[in-house]
């Protein structure tokens, strides 16, 4: 069955083959300009929202039928490449057009014999990209 996709990354549970995302965070903010009077308390001034964002954990495992090494490849590609991703999960989209890949930091939990990584979690950081 198929959670979802970020870009070309679609996670999903089948028999024997799991990638999926944990503890999704998204955060909404607003800014606001205070403005110090003579007498009595500041004003605060909405003045915009700031772009989204939103961080998860995708757990890259060759034990899930997973390939992790090509995996972290495609996400560094997104990074570098400043490439625009939808992001779905369920039947829910996600912003108001795309998102970009701030930052991704890998954690290799397990390697085979030879030091390739069988295990790596992938912590993401997407940053709201609208359309204008």
């Amino acid at each position: 069955m198929i959670v979802g996709c970020l870009g070309g990354i679609i996670f999903a549970v089948f028999d024997g083959y799991v990638k999926t995302i944990k503890d999704m965070v998204q955060s909404v903010s607003a800014r606001y300009t205070t403005h110090q009077r003579a007498e009595g308390k500041a004003l605060a001034e909405f003045t915009g929202t700031d772009a989204d964002t939103i961080t998860f954990d995708i757990e890259l495992s060759a034990y899930l039928g997973v390939a992790p090494s090509k995996q972290r490849e495609i996400l560094k590609g997104y990074v570098d490449n400043h490439t625009t991703l939808p992001f779905v999960l369920g039947n829910e989209v996600f912003g108001s057009y795309r998102w970009v890949i701030k930052s991704v930091k890998f954690k290799t939990k397990h390697t085979d014999a030879f030091g390739v990584p069988t295990w790596i979690t992938a912590s993401v950081t997407l940053l709201e990209y609208p359309r204008e």
